[in-house]
């Protein structure tokens, strides 16, 4: 948007150097008093209006006119650049942002599903250690690699949030935080 701004701000200096150019009009206006006989100064006939109309046109400027059109063309035309660069750079930013978003959703759901496997393992573990199947040792084994696939899982969501909020970034909107809810109050979606 501040590109966009720019690059419209460059365009109007291009016409109003251009409008160099063209003749201009000015128009004053002079109201004053006028008599020969001091006792007469205050008389409607005394008071003198004067308008006065002038035209001006540059007849020759030493180039002056041309450099300065010249000039705000080449600002313009940086300022278009700018505002192309700006454009792409925004959609490469939004276009990283959706695969990182993706790339993390998809790692979390496989992350998630091993886990579940993981502590489903666990589980077992100890119900044959229990039984005097298993060690302690493969126990303490099977916790560890469910907890390590657990901190990982929360170290992808909070990669997937942090994608969401270069999204939000790169598209250019704003946070708004999720109202929070009292404790054991289910949330209700706003339809219902």
């Amino acid at each position: 948007a501040a590109a966009e701004a720019r690059l419209r701000a460059a365009g109007a200096r291009v016409d109003a150097a251009r409008a160099a150019y063209l003749p201009s009009v000015s128009l004053t206006a002079a109201f004053g008093r006028q008599s020969a006989d001091l006792s007469r100064l205050m008389d409607a006939p005394s008071l003198v209006w004067s308008v006065v109309a002038s035209l001006t046109q540059p007849l020759w400027d030493g180039g002056r006119i041309a450099s300065a059109v010249e000039v705000s063309q080449a600002r313009r035309l940086q300022a278009e650049l700018d505002y192309r660069d700006a454009a792409a750079t925004a959609f490469k930013e939004v276009r990283d942002a959706l695969a990182a978003q993706d790339e993390a959703r998809q790692s979390l759901a496989l992350g998630q599903q091993r886990a579940q496997a993981l502590l489903r393992a666990a589980e077992l573990t100890r119900l044959r250690h229990e039984a005097g199947e298993a060690s302690r040792l493969l126990l303490i084994e099977a916790e560890r690699a469910a907890l390590t696939v657990q901190a990982q899982n929360a170290d992808t969501q909070r990669a997937l949030v942090a994608a969401q909020v270069d999204l939000l970034r790169a598209l250019g909107g704003g946070w708004q935080p999720v109202p929070e809810t009292r404790a054991g109050e289910a949330r209700r979606s706003p339809a219902s």
